[in-house]
């Protein structure tokens, strides 16, 4: 962190001595920022405390999400969102993040031919259309266990996507904002829900198409949607443009997750790996320029959303778990002292 390596007085350069700047290198700037990093880590920790409470609530655990990875979706969230004030942000991101992998994993188990996505999609849009039954939804699939998991895991995201838009009205002040609110949420989750049934040859051509790629967009749209923003920033650019933007975001958390699968792999995919790399180098560096060249870039919100986004991506395809692991341990838990 950039904290430990201010040295306070004690840190001695020729600069400072020359050039009279007492203001570098100054003790009380030091102080005061290890005070504000400890209060904000307290807020955090009771924050990732919280989401540990859902986590065990919703038992998110039969659908392969582990505590450490309840812990990394938050990490992400607060290495990009760290305000006090933007905590809804961070919760959205984290949520957003362990319930879109819970369900990839549940659909990636499904032995039924598709059967366990259409029938889950299905009892998500059931409020959509009242004249879908759970038990019609789920009445053709015969083992009662994935039956049984489908329905959980469907009412969770309900349940946290009213319980998202809920908060996001309270923080408005406008309750009227909460229909709004977890309309759009649902219609960002219908859109990525149905990405699960373009075929594999589809989104090998176009990795926007691809459930993975998509995961990216459904976190920026879900951050910006709860944070009041959703529609404002989007008429300020040119909707071809925006349009690129999206696909080109989406592309580049595709060949990220690749790459991350590759690591986990044997070195044999070391070949591969590069490749994917370059890729996804070559698309940052389109998306970057694209953004900053846009008009009002500093004054789009969801610009910075898309970047953070991609680059938590970025992040865990390039830093080992071990590393993961030890930056959580350092931003979420260690002191400054």
């Amino acid at each position: 962190m950039y904290i430990d390596q201010y040295g306070g007085s004690s840190d001695v350069w020729i600069g400072k001595t020359l050039y009279r700047m007492p203001l570098v290198s100054n003790d009380l700037f030091l102080l005061l920022a290890k005070e504000d990093f400890n209060r904000c880590q307290l807020i955090h920790q009771l924050e990732l405390h919280n989401l540990q409470i859902w986590y065990k609530e919703t038992e998110l655990e039969r659908f392969k999400v582990k505590r450490n990875d309840v812990q990394r979706a938050y990490f992400l969230a607060v290495s990009a969102i760290f305000e006090p004030e933007r905590a809804l942000e961070r919760l959205v991101w984290a949520q957003t993040s362990i319930l879109a992998n819970a369900i990839s994993s549940y659909f990636i188990d499904d032995c039924f031919l598709g059967k366990l996505h259409e029938e889950f999609t299905l009892y998500f849009l059931r409020k959509e259309n009242p004249n879908i039954s759970s038990q019609e939804c789920f009445s053709r699939i015969g083992e009662q266990d994935k039956r049984k998991e489908g329905l959980v895991l469907a009412a969770t995201l309900n349940q946290t996507l009213e319980l998202m838009s809920s908060e996001s009205a309270s923080l408005s002040q406008n309750q009227g904002q909460q229909d709004y609110t977890y309309y759009h949420l649902r219609r960002a989750w219908k859109k990525w829900l149905l990405t699960w049934r373009v075929s594999r040859a589809c989104y090998e051509t176009d990795y926007s198409l691809s459930p993975m790629g998509q995961m990216g967009l459904l976190l920026v749209n879900s951050i910006e949607i709860c944070a009041g923003r959703f529609g404002r920033d989007e008429v300020r650019l040119n909707c071809e443009k925006y349009r690129k933007i999206l696909q080109l975001t989406s592309s580049i958390c595709y060949r990220l997750h690749h790459m991350t699968l590759l690591c986990q792999d044997s070195p044999r995919q070391q070949g591969d790996k590069i490749k994917v790399d370059k890729e996804a180098e070559r698309d940052m560096e389109k998306l970057t320029q694209m953004l900053v060249e846009s008009p009002n870039f500093h004054k789009c919100n969801i610009k910075e959303t898309i970047l953070s986004v991609v680059k938590s991506f970025y992040y865990i395809a390039h830093c080992p778990p071990a590393t993961v692991d030890k930056h959580i341990s350092m931003v979420l838990f260690d002191k400054a002292i």
